[in-house]
């Protein structure tokens, strides 16, 4: 096997995010219901490789929502960055992570026991503005009323 099959069945990920309204929402009591939950476990379900006997690591990440306007762009996005994550080494991979998190390259350099320098190179490999444009352009269509 690879290093990639092998690290993703360390710390495989399967994302579905769903798009729509909430009926439920207390995360005090980690209630969460809704058009959007629904959605997302609808898109897992469909992608499921369960009970296969072989399985093929294709899209990681995926969207769905009732609107084709937004599922269009949504998809070409989410497939880019699968793309790109999917080729990360281990280190790049926890930068955009604490990146994601808001935390500075020097706190990142100082969690991961490294240095700045090594920390922004790592950030660069990954496409890290790549990343943030996706990431503040999927803020910006889901925030719009």
């Amino acid at each position: 096997k690879n290093d990639r099959h092998r690290f993703f069945e360390e710390h495989g990920i399967r994302l579905a995010l769903g798009y729509g309204t909430l009926s439920r929402f207390d995360p005090k009591k980690g209630i969460i219901d809704g058009e959007a939950i629904y959605l997302s476990g609808r898109k897992i379900n469909k992608e499921s490789t369960h009970y296969k006997e072989r399985v093929t690591i294709k899209n990681t990440f995926q969207f769905v929502s009732h609107s084709p306007a937004l599922n269009d762009p949504m998809k070409a996005i989410f497939g880019l960055l699968d793309f790109i994550l999917s080729r990360a080494t281990r280190k790049q991979s926890q930068v955009a992570y604490h990146k994601l998190l808001g935390i500075s390259e020097e706190d990142i350099a100082s969690k991961l026991g490294t240095s700045q320098p090594a920390v922004n190179q790592h950030s660069t490999g990954i496409g890290w503005n790549a990343i943030e444009r996706a990431v503040n352009y999927y803020e910006n269509i889901i925030t719009q009323p």
